[in-house]
C-alpha cells in the first residue's frame, strides 16, 4: 500500500497539473493561469533551544528514531564544515599565513588524503530507529559514511520489526542501556561527566516522553536520586 507523508502528498496533490505532460496549447494555458494563482504559504518557524553549541569540544547526544533524524543531517554537516575549516585556520596559523580573528579551539582535527576525513573529532553519539532495517533506515549511508570519517563515534541502531530479531522489539530507549554489541553504555556518564548536549527529534507524543523517562531512570540509577530530582537535575 501507498503510503504519503503529510506534507509530500499535499505538494503532490497541489502540484498534479505541473507533473500532468501534455503539448497542447490549451493546456499550457491552463498551467500559466495555475502557476500564476498558486501561493504556498510556509511558516518558518524559528528556535533559540535546537541549535549546536557554540564550543566544538562539546560532546553531542543525537536522538532521532525515523524522520526525527533528518535535521540531525544538518547538524553533522556542519560540524564537520566547523572542523575543517578549523584545521585549515590551524594549518594557516602554523605556516604564518593565518589572518583570521577567530578562536581556534584544541579540537583541530586531522585529516586523511581526501581531507574530509577527520580522526579527532568530538564525541558525537547517533541513536536511530525504525521499523525494518532494510525499508526505513533513512540516510544510512550518509550516517554510516560520517561514521567512518570519525564524525559519529557511535551509531545505536534499533529495529522494531527487524527480520534478524523475532522475540524482541527494540527501540532507541533500549540501546540507551546497551549499545549494538550488548555492552554497557557509557551515555549517563557522557552527561554527567562530559556535559553533553542531547537533542531529541521525532514523535513528541509517545517517542520523546519514552526517551526522556529512560534518561531520568538511568540518571536516577547513576546518582542514587528520586526519579523526580533527576528529572530536576
Amino acid at each position: 500500500r501507498r503510503k504519503g507523508g503529510i506534507a509530500t502528498r499535499y505538494l503532490e496533490a497541489i502540484a498534479s497539473p505541473f507533473l500532468s505532460v501534455s503539448s497542447s496549447s490549451e493546456s499550457n494555458t491552463s498551467l500559466d493561469k495555475h502557476s500564476s494563482s498558486f501561493v504556498l504559504p510556509i511558516f518558518p518557524k524559528p528556535t533559540t533551544e535546537f541549535r549546536l553549541p557554540s564550543s566544538l569540544s562539546t560532546p553531542l547526544v543525537l536522538i532521532g528514531p525515523g524522520t526525527g533524524i533528518a535535521p540531525f543531517l544538518g547538524f553533522l554537516q556542519h560540524r564537520r564544515a566547523q572542523l575543517v575549516a578549523n584545521q585549515k585556520a590551524k594549518h594557516n596559523l602554523e605556516e604564518g599565513t593565518w589572518r583570521g580573528s577567530f578562536e581556534i579551539e584544541n579540537q583541530a582535527s586531522t585529516s586523511n588524503n581526501n581531507n574530509s576525513s577527520v580522526t579527532d573529532s568530538p564525541v558525537v553519539d547517533v541513536y536511530f530507529g525504525c521499523r525494518n532495517e532494510d525499508h526505513d533506515y533513512l540516510f544510512r549511508s550518509e550516517l554510516e559514511s560520517y561514521q567512518k570519517e570519525g564524525h559519529i563515534r557511535n551509531l545505536h541502531t534499533a529495529f522494531s520489526r527487524s527480520s534478524k530479531n523475532f522475540i524482541k522489539k527494540e527501540y532507541v530507549q533500549d540501546k540507551m542501556i546497551c549499545n549494538n554489541d550488548g555492552e554497557d553504555n557509557d551515555l549517563i556518564q557522557l552527561i554527567l561527566e562530559g556535559n553533553a548536549s542531547v537533542y531529541v527529534c521525532g514523535d513528541g507524543n509517545h517517542m520523546a516522553k519514552d526517551v526522556q523517562g529512560k534518561i531520568v531512570q538511568l540518571l536516577s540509577s547513576k546518582l542514587n536520586n528520586t526519579e523526580s530530582e533527576a528529572k530536576e537535575y
